[in-house]
């Protein structure tokens, strides 16, 4: 026995592995050639391009190459070229060398076998096909590259203007080259010498093929459910491929096996055509059967064949006259090759739908059943092996045959539909969930084998392998014997409580070698080692499972070919996702590209890891996409049935009911709009399908969670993915997302109540998804709103205030919160009631603001009590603050223009104090309108600072009740001017709990340092006698017109009141002396002081007694002269008295008493009822005025 043959196995394998590396080098070479950026440089180097085309047509022999256009840079550049070029000629080496061991394999195989029975010799006839494949591949897979003669051109060119010589395997490289533009007639010549072999080998795959193409037959013998194996269910798996014949073919080696056989026998035509000619027909059924169930076969990844179009080309030149070869007569081979390919264009996308409803349904079983019973992993393995197999072919089938053309003769009985599947990602989960669990549980059938190889199997073979020794040949090798008994001693030295130490490699090894001997030696008894034979096919399967169930596990149950055809995998990966289809199994896909990878192929690892994480980035951006939409319906939904819940909105329904049936009872025709529905309308069995795409869209976001969250993490190579995070994130951001846009939706603010509606509703429609993944939306909600509507670096009440007049541009976050929006809509609204002509109007009564313009949007329901609690429960009191914070930022820059006007008319003013009954000098103030403006912009923005407090104040009775009132009632007990160092920490927290005090710290720390010079201070004493004097000012006779409708000044005049007492309160310091600060013109007031003795409470009374007494002089002085005064609104001016005595906390009514009379005020307002708001009013014209402005005011309202 030679050594050669005696070595068979291990030399096809290592060929098979050094194919399958240079399948790869020859598949990147082809990608490289087809990118720009990849591709050698001397390959599209255009000052090459005319000697590029020169010396591949006339290649091997270049001929004089000096005239020709680019020979010049060739030479200059010729070391570069064969350096960028190496690769490729040590490629075509290695084809080579690889071609010459191949050929030789292939040839002395069939020559030395004598047996070749599958059941008994199943090695060496796979390896053989293994091997002629392989070859095959490698031959096609290299001509498939264009450009193949090109570079090898340019090669061997370079290579000589180098060395001055031909490269030393220029014949092995045109011959090569040669080959590949005509491999049809390459594998006729090699091939046919040996097809009696190769057809009486495919004949026996036949049955194999046949029972795998029935699912029928498989469906009806209950093939891959082991729950009927009956009293066997704790045994290992075992049925006879056919139990009517002498045949020992395991049913499930078969079935896993079936696909591969079909590629066998396909390439098995394509070498020796002539086998459809054999007299006896033997061969046509199973060249039926096969042909007709493919449109295409595989090569290499994503190379295939078009099989019909390839044997219509191959059998219209053969036979030839080289070929020795007989057609029987009236055998039309064309015809019959176009039948098959009508037949398989019309039947083969129906079979496979059918067959895939099949594998699914027991693929899906299988894997149910093993969640619930683990245990029967171990013995049903064989089953669950055959069924991944028989899954992942029906994988690897469909999207091979995706998008391929038929032959144009055929073309028209193709219908596309039928090669197309939905849901295909559906079979995938379930055959990537069975891989889970079979990984997971990979040690119950280690065990398990390992048991009964060391049992049952080494006892069984023992006795067998004993008699096999005792009859051989007398001549026979020692090394026979040595490894026939070497076998059951490798048996028995498995240990099932030390797998990790157990190498099997060496027992199938031994076999192989054995049944090599036998199928290559007559001389040996068959009855003798039959038994054996059959026996051990089964013990070998068994050690596979032991100690290389990875490899098995890549092999059959992996579809990681899947990764080759991406532009399909993603458009299947759309429609699992649109059909709710479990397309997350896609990424199990992409994180088994390594398995693609070759170690004789390094480079491509690179290439492949960007790649891969390419389609994760997209297929992660996809699934975002769709949850985003399946969300936000979702949560337009619940908004929908939200506000139909809605008072409002129910009137409003109401309302609308009652015109239709008003108009139904007039006889005119009826509103076309649609039914108006009531809250939970859709549960009515007439209604139930408006609410079947909101249960479609929520099983399918269901569905997607679930998925993602029982995925886990993906490694694609280096890179973890979590698609569970990653959605969970997107779904955090998109619900951040849509909360700022309602909040400040493009660039104006939404109504906080409906905000915050919005924000329960989605933080509902979150609760209801993430329930099905690891997510915590109470913590989620509080880092959006904390993110959004908070800004730590905003100071409480009490410290050093931080002024915005402008927003911040970034935050410790990285991103501006939306609180400075709102802020900065708060402001401009400020600056829009400053503006006498804008129509916004103040009201003190409904704390709100309210427009005198109906066209205008109405602001009422944007600024009053309840709007501002929405705000407030959403911003919290960060966001108070930050609010607080730009409005403060107004108040301090008209802080300048009132110092600016007490300075410029100082002495007018001190004139005026000390002969305060000399009205006349009042003419003399100057700038007096920009001192008014910008006071009343300080009204207005106190006047929302008030109405934001307070909004906080009910935001936190809701909240936390007892806060408000506790701090109150402490509030109330402590007098804001004395120990104000003590006091100062009590306030802070009320001012945040939106407790409105005297002591308002964040306006005091805003703007008292404005004023903190002795000169600014002397000038600010004159406080109180400048706003008296303005009363006179020219500037009412303009601004100062009064709305009975809505008890307010159409310019805001009338929050002049607020801003006279908080100025009072943060400018007027203690008077204990005469030279603090205080003008010697301007006399101490003699007041009874009641409050221990405070000097700082004493110098605020008598600042507000000395404006008091300074007012109603001027105001009374132009009643006296109404007709000089004609033109102006005095009545409503006492309002701003009074409203100045609410405001401030030392003064009350009887203090106003002795300056204006209450009889003078109640006088005024019957005036003003009776509509003589001027002096030259009559009541005629006061009551229209009236009239207008409720008509006014009420159309506001209802607007």
């Amino acid at each position: 026995m030679s050594s050669s043959i005696y070595r068979f196995i291990e030399k096809g394998k290592i060929l098979c592995d050094v194919a399958e590396g240079i399948c790869c080098r020859c598949y990147n070479t082809k990608m490289r050639m087809l990118s720009a950026d990849l591709s050698p440089p001397c390959m599209r180097n255009p000052d090459l391009a005319k000697i590029k085309i020169r010396i591949e047509k006339n290649f091997p022999d270049f001929g004089d190459l000096t005239k020709v256009q680019g020979y010049d840079m060739l030479r200059q550049i010729c070391h570069n070229v064969v350096g960028e070029l190496n690769f490729f000629n040590d490629l075509i080496l290695d084809i080579c060398e690889f071609r010459r061991a191949a050929k030789e394999l292939l040839r002395e195989i069939p020559q030395s076998l004598v047996h070749f029975k599958l059941d008994m010799h199943r090695g060496i006839i796979i390896l053989y096909f293994d091997l002629m494949l392989a070859y095959m591949k490698v031959m096609l897979i290299f001509s498939s590259i264009e450009e193949r003669k090109a570079i090898g051109s340019m090669y061997s060119a370079a290579y000589h203007c180098a060395k001055e010589e031909n490269e030393p395997n220029l014949g092995e490289l045109a011959k090569l080259l040669t080959d590949s533009d005509g491999i049809q007639r390459i594998f006729i010549d090699e091939f046919s010498p040996h097809s009696e072999f190769i057809g009486a080998s495919i004949l026996q795959f036949f049955e194999s093929i046949m029972v795998n193409d029935s699912c029928e037959n498989l469906r009806s013998k209950y093939v891959l459910n082991p729950t009927f194996d009956g009293d066997n269910m704790s045994g290992p798996s075992k049925m006879k491929l056919n139990s009517k014949s002498d045949c020992h073919l395991s049913m499930y080696t078969e079935l896993r096996e079936a696909s591969t056989y079909s590629d066998y026998i396909v390439y098995a035509f394509l070498a020796c055509p002539g086998l459809i000619f054999d007299p006896d027909g033997k061969y046509n059924e199973i060249f039926k059967l096969v042909i007709s169930d493919h449109l295409v076969v595989n090569v290499f990844r994503d190379t295939t064949l078009n099989l019909h179009a390839e044997l219509e080309s191959l059998y219209s030149s053969y036979p030839s006259k080289r070929d020795n070869v007989t057609v029987p007569k009236g055998f039309k081979v064309k015809n019959i090759i176009k039948e098959f390919a009508r037949v398989a264009v019309q039947s083969v996308g129906m079979r496979h739908q059918e067959r895939r409803s099949f594998i699914h349904a027991e693929v899906k079983n299988l894997r149910h059943l093993l969640t619930a019973v683990p245990g029967l992993l171990g013995p049903k393995f064989p089953v669950v092996l055959a069924a991944a197999s028989m899954a992942k072919s029906e994988l690897l089938h469909y999207f091979r045959h995706l998008s391929m053309d038929a032959r144009k003769d055929v073309k028209k009985y193709m219908n596309g539909d039928h090669y197309k599947c939905r849901d295909i990602t559906t079979l995938m989960d379930d055959l990537h969930e069975l891989t889970c669990l079979v990984e997971k549980h990979r040690e119950i059938v280690e065990v398990y084998y390992a048991e009964y190889l060391s049992g049952w199997d080494a006892d069984t073979v023992a006795p067998l392998c004993a008699n096999a020794v005792s009859v051989l040949p007398e001549n026979s090798n020692e090394q026979i014997t040595a490894l026939l008994m070497s076998i059951p001693h490798d048996l028995r030295t498995v240990d099932p409580e030390e797998l990790s130490n157990s190498d099997l490699s060496g027992l199938r090894l031994n076999w192989s070698r054995y049944t090599t001997i036998l199928a290559t030696s007559s001389k040996f008894s068959r009855e003798a080692n039959d038994e054996l034979a059959y026996l051990m096919q089964e013990v070998v399967e068994h050690s596979r499972y032991v100690d290389d169930l990875p490899e098995l596990i890549k092999e059959y149950f992996v579809p990681h070919e899947l990764w080759w055809f991406q532009s399909r995998l993603v458009d299947c990966f759309r429609e699992g996702l649109e059909g709710t289809y479990r397309p997350m199994s896609v990424f199990g896909i992409v994180s088994a590209v390594p398995m693609s990878l070759h170690d004789d192929c390094p480079e491509e690892g690179l290439l492949l890891s960007e790649s891969a994480w390419r389609l994760c980035d997209l297929l992660v951006s996809l699934t975002n996409k769709y949850v985003e939409s399946m969300l936000g319906s979702l949560w337009d939904h619940f908004i929908s049935l939200e506000k139909k819940s809605r008072a409002s909105d129910a009137g409003q329904r109401l309302e609308r009911q009652w015109h239709k049936q008003n108009q139904a009872k007039d006889g005119s025709k009826p509103s076309s709009q649609q039914a108006d529905h009531y809250p939970g309308f859709e549960s009515e069995g007439w209604a139930k399908k408006s609410i079947a795409p909101l249960a479609h869209n929520r099983r399918s976001l269901v569905a997607i969670m679930e998925q993602a969250h029982s995925l886990g993490n993906v490694l694609v190579f280096n890179k973890e993915y979590n698609i569970e995070v990653a959605i969970r994130q997107f779904m955090s951001s998109y619900f951040e997302n849509r909360i700022k846009s309602v909040v400040v939706p493009k660039g104006d603010m939404e109504r906080p109540s409906l905000v915050l509606m919005e924000i329960a509703v989605g933080c509902r429609t979150m609760q209801a998804i993430y329930e099905y993944i690891s997510a915590d939306m109470p913590r989620l909600l509080r880092a959006v709103l904390f993110r959004n509507f908070c800004d730590t670096t905003v100071p409480p009440p009490g410290a050093a205030t931080i002024l915005r007049q402008a927003p911040p541009k970034e935050s410790p976050t990285g991103e501006r919160p939306v609180v400075w929006q709102i802020a900065t809509w708060f402001c401009m609204l400020v600056q829009q009631a400053s503006a006498s002509e804008s129509g916004l109007m103040w009201i003190p009564s409904t704390k709100s603001f309210a427009r005198a313009k109906t066209s205008l949007r109405p602001i009422d329901v944007y600024i009053n009590r309840d709007e501002m609690a929405a705000l407030c429960m959403f911003i919290g009191v960060q966001g108070v603050r930050c609010i607080d914070s730009m409005l403060l930022s107004i108040i301090a820059e008209r802080v300048h223009t009132t110092r600016d006007f007490i300075s410029e008319n100082q002495t007018v003013l001190i004139s005026f104090n000390r002969h305060r009954y000399k009205s006349s000098i009042l003419s003399q103030l100057k700038m007096t309108e920009a001192f008014l403006t910008a006071s009343v912009t300080v009204g207005v923005a106190l006047a929302l600072r008030e109405a934001l407090h307070q909004g906080m104040s009910d935001a936190l009775q809701i909240l936390a009740p007892f806060l408000r009132d506790s701090l109150g009632t402490l509030t109330s007990a402590v007098k804001p001017f004395i120990l104000q160092d003590v006091t100062t920490p009590l306030y802070s927290i009320a001012f945040d709990a939106g407790v409105m005090t005297e002591a308002d710290l964040s306006l005091a720390q805003a703007i008292r340092p404005l004023v903190s010079s002795a000169e600014d201070k002397k000038i600010f004493t004159l406080l109180p006698v400048a706003y008296a004097a303005c009363f006179m000012s020219p500037y009412w006779q303009a601004n100062g017109q009064y709305l009975p409708a809505f008890e307010a000044f159409k310019g805001n005049q009338h929050t002049l009141a607020l801003t006279i007492s908080k100025f009072f309160l943060c400018f007027i310091e203690s008077s204990s002396g005469e030279g603090e600060g205080r003008p010697a013109s301007l006399p101490r007031r003699r007041m009874t002081i009641t409050d221990g003795g405070s000097t700082y409470a004493s110098s605020l009374r008598e600042a507000a007694d000395t404006f008091l007494e300074l007012s109603a002089n001027v105001i009374l002085s132009m009643r006296i002269n109404e007709a000089e005064f004609s033109d102006r609104h005095l009545r409503p001016m006492s309002n701003i008295l009074e409203a100045f005595i609410r405001n401030f906390p030392l003064m009350d009514r009887h203090c106003l008493e002795k300056y204006f009379p209450y009889a003078h005020i109640h006088a005024s307002q019957m005036d003003i009822a009776m509509g003589r708001i001027k002096g030259t009013d009559s009541l005629t014209q006061g009551m229209q005025m009236i009239m207008n402005a409720s008509s006014t005011g009420a159309a506001t309202v209802e607007g």
